[in-house]
């Protein structure tokens, strides 16, 4: 689950940066949205406790991740229960955690994004 996150967090990392969205996304936590922090905080804990019980609870019961009830999560039908699919998916995964932590560091030491750091190696003399 948490490759799958990170895979999605790469990739709309360097989405946001290629469409030239303003915002740079380690900043983000820092905008106002002009939805008060109460508002969202009633809104998001009795959602994600509901979604992460339930989730849990099936994986406990199946030992597979899920969404909405459906073990194993597989929307597309692209053969979640395949072995060579699931080797895929782990790797996949795996090179997707190391991107975001590169990403985060690199955020963190240069203040710019992946794409812009990328553009800025092969233009520096």
């Amino acid at each position: 689950m948490n490759a799958r996150w990170a895979m999605m967090a790469v990739a709309g990392i360097c989405t946001t940066e290629a469409l030239g969205i303003e915002s740079k996304w380690y900043m983000a936590g820092q905008e106002d949205y002009g939805f008060p922090i109460n508002a969202q905080l009633a809104v998001l804990f009795p959602t994600m406790g509901f979604l992460e019980t339930k989730r849990i609870t099936g994986w406990l019961a199946t030992g597979k991740a899920c969404v909405n009830e459906t073990f194993p999560f597989d929307p597309l039908g692209m053969g979640a229960d395949s072995d060579s699919t699931k080797l895929k998916e782990i790797k996949n995964g795996r090179a997707a955690l190391s991107a975001f932590v590169g990403i985060c560091v690199q955020a963190l030491g240069l203040r710019e994004g992946p794409l812009a750091a990328l553009q800025e190696l092969f233009v520096r003399p």
